[in-house]
């Protein structure tokens, strides 16, 4: 089962939101909120962050 987590310049909130909350948070605050992302977690490993880590 996936856990959606808000994340602040790379660090997970531990507060899990539902892929919905998630989706809605995400683009509601869009560009406003410099470092504010979006971690998919499967099986307690980070699989995916919305937006992509920086290089």
């Amino acid at each position: 089962m996936r856990k959606y987590y808000l994340a602040y310049n790379g660090k997970r909130v531990d507060v899990p939101l539902s892929r919905e909350e998630a989706i809605l948070l995400l683009f509601t605050t869009r560009g406003k909120v410099k470092g504010l992302s979006i971690q998919i977690y499967q099986n307690g490993r980070m699989i995916k962050q919305i937006p992509k880590k920086p290089r």
